[in-house]
Order: C-alpha cells, then sequence, then structure tokens
C-alpha cells in the first residue's frame, strides 16, 4: 500500500488554531472535567507577518511535493503553521511530505494532529497506519466503546454534553408537572439521560487526551531525572505514543502506554495538541 499524497484539499481561510487551557489548580481541572467546556481549538483570522499570503504559501508547499522537494515543502507547511494557520489540509500535507523525506517520527505527529481535528477522515487513518507500520508500531486498533470517544472531536463532545442535560432538564420538569403526559415523557428522559453520560465520558476521555505527545526520533532517551547527564532506563521507539504528566527545564515527566515513567527531552517529543 502506498502513501495517499493527495494535496489538493482545499486550505480554508479561517484558519484553526489550538486553544491549550492553562490549569492553575486540580480544584480547576476538576470543575472543567466535570463541565467539560474545554474546547480544543478557536478560529482565528490571522495573517502571515510576510508578504506571502497563507493560501500562496500553501499552494507553494504544494507545488514543491509534487516536484519531489520535500525539504521545501516542509519548510513551507512549517512556516504556515507558526503563523498558528492550524488546518486539517496542513497538517494532512505535511505528514505526507514528512513520510517521504524519512522522517516518521514527525510524519505520525502531524497525521495525529489532522487526525483530532478530522477524526473520521479515512484517508489519514490509513496512512497514520501506515507510518506506524514503517515505525515498527503494531498497536491495537480501538473498537466498540473504547473507539467511541474517537469519532468525535472534542467541541463536539462538549455540545452534545450541553445539549443532552438541557433537554433532559426539560424532559424532567415536563414529567413532573404535567401528570397526564408522564408515560410519555419518561422514554425521552431515559433516552437523552444515557446520551448524556456517553457523551460526558467520552468528552473527559477526549479532554484527557490532550495531554498525548508522539517520540520525534528513534532511541529516544527515558530517564529517571530531569538532567542532561541523568542516566536512561529504557528507549522509546520513534512515533510512540505518550501521556505527559507535567515538564520542567527543558524536560517533559511522562508516562508510557506499557506504564513506565520518566523524563525525555522536549526536542525528542511533541505534543498531539501545540502548547501555547
Amino acid at each position: 500500500m502506498n502513501v495517499i499524497t493527495d494535496r489538493s484539499h482545499k486550505h480554508r481561510n479561517d484558519c484553526m488554531t489550538f486553544l491549550r487551557v492553562c490549569l492553575k489548580s486540580n480544584l480547576q481541572l476538576l470543575f472543567r472535567h466535570a463541565l467539560s467546556l474545554i474546547f480544543f481549538f478557536i478560529g482565528n483570522n490571522g495573517s502571515l507577518v510576510t508578504a506571502t499570503s497563507p493560501d500562496d504559501l500553501f499552494l507553494k508547499a504544494n507545488g514543491a511535493f509534487v516536484s519531489g522537494k520535500y525539504a521545501e515543502a516542509i519548510q513551507d507547511d512549517e512556516t504556515l503553521l507558526k503563523h498558528r494557520c492550524y488546518s486539517v489540509p496542513i497538517f494532512y500535507n505535511l505528514a505526507n511530505a514528512y513520510f517521504r523525506d524519512g522522517k516518521v517520527g514527525f510524519a505520525i505527529l502531524n497525521y495525529e494532529r489532522a487526525l483530532w481535528l478530522a477524526p473520521r477522515d479515512a484517508d489519514i487513518k490509513a496512512n497514520l497506519q501506515l507510518a506506524r507500520h514503517r515505525a515498527g508500531l503494531f498497536e491495537s486498533t480501538p473498537v466498540g466503546w473504547q473507539a467511541l470517544p474517537g469519532i468525535l472531536r472534542l467541541d463536539t463532545w462538549t455540545w452534545l454534553v450541553f445539549l443532552t442535560f438541557v433537554f433532559l432538564c426539560a424532559a424532567w420538569s415536563i414529567h413532573m408537572f404535567k401528570m397526564d403526559v408522564k408515560w410519555r415523557i419518561r422514554p425521552w428522559m431515559i433516552f437523552f439521560g444515557l446520551l448524556w453520560i456517553v457523551s460526558l465520558v467520552s468528552a473527559t476521555v477526549r479532554v484527557f487526551d490532550l495531554n498525548r505527545g508522539v517520540i520525534l526520533i528513534p532511541e529516544a532517551a527515558l530517564r529517571i531525572a530531569p538532567l542532561d547527564n541523568s542516566p536512561s532506563f529504557f528507549n522509546l521507539p520513534v512515533g510512540s505514543i505518550v501521556h505527559i504528566q507535567k515538564q520542567r527545564d527543558g524536560f517533559f515527566y511522562l508516562r508510557t502506554q506499557d506504564g513506565k515513567m520518566g523524563w525525555v527531552l522536549k526536542k525528542q517529543m511533541q505534543p498531539i495538541v501545540p502548547r501555547t
């Protein structure tokens, strides 16, 4: 199977920008998780500070990719990202360029970012799986209820939590004060109640996914302390998914999917959701 290289996606003028909410205390974190009101991205109409417009630079990157100039395509797409022109086409195209250039860790990172914004895109999923196989990663794909949170974006789940709660409250009010229609309202109360629970759990899972990151280089050292001379006890494979716990002095403290905990240099790993 060959990597999909279609770069004809239309670039959006209203570039999407990531929003990473800074939580100052555990109480604030619990409050936001309970309400599921953390939104992942906001619209951004900013333009580049250079003379080249985002659309022109996007097309220039496309042309470079088609011509096989992958390093140039990467540079142009990265320039767009530096100015917060975040969109699915840019992440997808950048991932394809990194894949063709042999930088599979950066390819997986940008496929993951594109998939975060478009969780049901079949092309992104296929290319991400191909990149993982190229890196020697054969992780099991979530199925059934485990896959449910990943079918929608965090903001969509958040709106579902809010709307189902409103409908649930309305149905409960009618049930309490309209005695003659109780038997007809009760099934709707059950339906909206179950949908609210599913939406709340899924939104909470997506909130915790905000702390995921990708290892960018082969054999990244997992250290016991945030020091350059600290001994390592495990090497992380390129492209592997980790969960960021905290950061300090140029290091991330993270947890691997098999439960190992340690420090890794920031330049060796990047969060899937860029931090502002």
